[in-house]
Formats: structure tokens, sequence, C-alpha cells
């Protein structure tokens, strides 16, 4: 018999709730019964990607849901362009759904929030969205808004954690936007970890460094930089991080171990039948098993990555995150962003916070054990080297590549410049950085 696990999201924060224990058309028609008031029209956002390369998911929801499904929107543009944003607005508007379904990563879900966050605030004249109108949105406080009055189901394929947070993130016609209302947390979250094997290993890997950026950027900010009369202690929230990031590395390196093995589910041997007494088969089998528990570890891990900024007031995020946003506009994905800026900003900091950044490197070690990160790895060389070193084991890139450094500078100094442990607003100082990663 399945049992579903259904916990708080965080234990500050017991209006969201996650639910993982059984297959996702099992877990989601549970969860919409928990709901106060069950959607009957539901609006399904769900990625490009799983929708084209997996159609049997698509299927599976639609024999769950039956009539209840009203819409599908396939794929955002990653970063959430405003103009993608008012298309599905317009189209939920029309269809007038009751609660949103999203199927995949960050962007699915960032998209979500803006809106349901729409449809409670239309414009004046009740009529069609619009870009003028979703600046205007964005430019009213918190307060002014009216709170997003359906509920999101969130079912997560990747590591970026959007799906825990009020706060979502777009490109306007003038750059990335940003906004947080309470209203925005999607109501639950589902994690199955079969659905979450879909994803490629590659792009696992990638939302897992941004989730590791998460967590670091916590384990190394000062004391004096956490915000003064916030929910939590200072350590309590530190160990939570820290928790979260060993989860992460332990799971991510497990997997990348399996992927390059000899039997894994990308490269199964059909050459001999199905069989006990076939040891590939058996290897494979095991594997899959394997891949599965560490997909959910790595799902329950990522959680807890981002709990910091779901905190009121929110921790500040560092540089590592602050510089990730301007790459993204050079077409840099924020995972692999913070893969490349994230050890760079560990180095620059360094003679800031090095006791907390030895703290992470001794929550490090022991998960990295036996996998060859080590060879010529000495502890003076720092956090940022042994990152540079998890991140190339798991095939993330570490340079900037194509993208040159003047532009990017030129970008950070346009915005003012970043904040993080040392903040950077002199072209020497951001040089200083970028050019680590060059």
């Amino acid at each position: 018999m399945t049992t579903i696990t259904i916990e708080p999201t965080f234990p500050f924060r017991r209006t969201t709730t996650i639910h993982h224990g059984a297959p996702f058309p099992t877990l989601l028609t549970n969860a919409l019964t928990t709901l106060p008031t069950p959607p009957t029209r539901l609006y399904l956002l769900i990625s490009k990607s799983l929708a084209t390369n997996h159609p049997e998911v698509l299927t599976q929801l639609w024999d769950a849901l039956g009539e209840r499904l009203v819409g599908v929107r396939v794929g955002v543009t990653p970063h959430t362009p405003w103009e993608e944003v008012v298309e599905v607005a317009e189209e939920c508007r029309k269809l007038n759904p009751d609660g949103l379904i999203t199927l995949g990563g960050g962007s699915i879900t960032d998209t979500a929030k803006l809106v349901a966050l729409l449809l409670a605030n239309p414009s004046s004249d009740g009529g069609p969205y619009s870009i003028p109108h979703l600046f205007h949105v964005f430019s009213l406080p918190s307060s002014a808004l009216t709170p997003a009055a359906i509920p999101i189901i969130s079912l997560p394929t990747t590591l970026s954690a959007a799906e825990y947070t009020p706060s979502t993130g777009s490109f306007s016609p003038t750059g990335k936007r940003k906004l947080s209302h309470p209203s925005l947390a999607p109501k639950c979250v589902l994690l199955d970890p079969e659905l979450a094997r879909l994803t490629p290993c590659e792009v696992w890997m990638q939302t897992a460094a941004k989730a590791v950026d998460h967590c670091v950027e916590v384990l190394i900010l000062p004391d004096s930089q956490f915000p003064a009369g916030g929910e939590g202690d200072t350590e309590g929230i530190r160990a939570v991080a820290g928790d979260a990031l060993k989860g992460l590395v332990e799971a991510v390196v497990r997997e990348k171990i399996i992927a390059t093995s000899s039997a894994t589910p990308g490269e199964r041997d059909n050459t001999s039948p199905v069989s006990d007494s076939n040891p590939r088969e058996a290897e494979y089998s095991i594997n899959v098993l394997v891949l599965q528990q560490t997909r959910l570890t790595a799902l329950l891990s990522a959680r807890h990555s981002i709990s910091a900024l779901t905190r009121t007031p929110p921790i500040p995020t560092g540089a590592s995150h602050a510089l990730t946003h301007h790459l993204a506009t050079f077409g840099i994905l924020h995972g692999t962003a913070s893969a490349i800026l994230l050890p760079a900003v560990c180095d620059d900091s360094y003679p800031l916070n090095s006791h907390l950044q030895d703290s992470v490197v001794d929550i490090l070690i022991p998960t990295i054990e036996g996998t060859g990160m080590f060879e010529g790895y000495s502890r003076e060389m720092g956090l940022g080297e042994l990152l540079r070193r998890v991140f190339t084991f798991l095939d993330l890139p570490g340079k900037l590549g194509a993208v040159g450094v003047g532009e990017v500078v030129e970008r950070v100094l346009e915005k003012g410049g970043v904040k993080g442990v040392r903040r950077l607003e002199t072209r020497e100082e951001v040089e200083g950085v970028l050019q680590r990663c060059a």
C-alpha cells in the first residue's frame, strides 16, 4: 500500500506542504483534496523538453485529472520573458482556472507565480493583459497588490527550488526584474524521484550548482550581515544550510559516479535478455533504484538550500548570486553561472570570512572522499579551489568562455555594482572577481 508523506515545507512556514512517497499522478490527485477548496479547473504549465521527450507524462496527467484540466502551456523560455508571461496570463484570463500546476524547472514556476498575481490584479478596464500593465504591477509595493487567489501546485524536475519561495524573477524589456509577495509560494510541492529522473544528468547538475550556491552563500555570510530580529538564530540557519549542502553534494556526486559506470540507465545493455542471471541487467536495476534515491535526496536537500531566502526578513544573497543575474543577459543559465562564479567569489572574500569558509571545507571533505577530487589538493588552497573541483567532477564549466570580462564588468557597473560579503562596486573590484573566471 502506498504511503504518502505530507509535511510542512519549513518548520517556520506551515502554510505550504511538501508531498512524496507515491507516483506523481497519485500525489497530485491526493494533494488537490488537501486544499481548503479543491480546484475543479486546472491549468498546467509543463516544460517543453519534458512534454516533447516524454509525452507519456502529459498523458498520465490527462488521465489523472480528466475534465478538470482545462488548459496546457508547453514550455517557457529560460529566465521567464515578460512577453510569455502576458501570453499565459491572457490565456488563463479567458479559461478562468481556479488552480495552476507547474511541472518542470524554475522558469515554469516563476511564470505561474506571475500569472497568479496578474489574475488577482487585472487591468483597470478588465481588458487583455499587456507588458505596460505588467510594468505597473512590478512598480507597486507588495502591500498595494491584491494577494494571488488561486493555488499553485508544483512538481519540480530540477533543483532550482523556486517552488519553495514567494519570490519570482523575470526578464522585462529593460532587464531582470524581481518581485516577492507572500501569496505566491506554491501551496503544495510534490516530489517524485522517478519523474525527476527524466531530467537529463547535465541539466540536473546545472541546477544542483545553483542550490549549492544558495547553501554556500548562507554558510560564509558573516554574522554581522544576518538581519537582526529575523526568524531563527544564525547558527541554526547555518546548520540547515550545512545539512542541505552535505545532502546535495553526496547525492549528485553519487549520481555522477553511477552515470559514468558501465551499466547506467542511459546505457542499458539490450543485447541480452532480462533475467536475474544477467549481471549487467542486475547492475542496471540496482542503479535505477539508487538513482531514484539520490534524486529524492537531492530534491529534499534543495528545499533546505533555499530556506534562508524564505525567512522574514530573508537572509541576503551574496555576490555570486547577484552576478549570475548579470550573466543571464549573455545567455548563461543560472546554474552554469553559479559553477563559474561561486569559486571566484569565495577566493575574493576569503580574507573577510576565512573561518567560515574553512567550516564549509569541513562539511564537503567527508562527502567527496574516494572520488579523486583531492589529488593535489591541500586545505590551504581554500574553499574556492575545492568547489572548482566539485563542479569539474560534475562536468560543469569553470570559465566564462566566449563572454568577455569587459562586457560583464560594464553591465555590473551600470547597475551600481553587486552586494555580498564584500560589496563589488568599482571596476577594479568587479574585474578582480571576473578575471578569476576568464
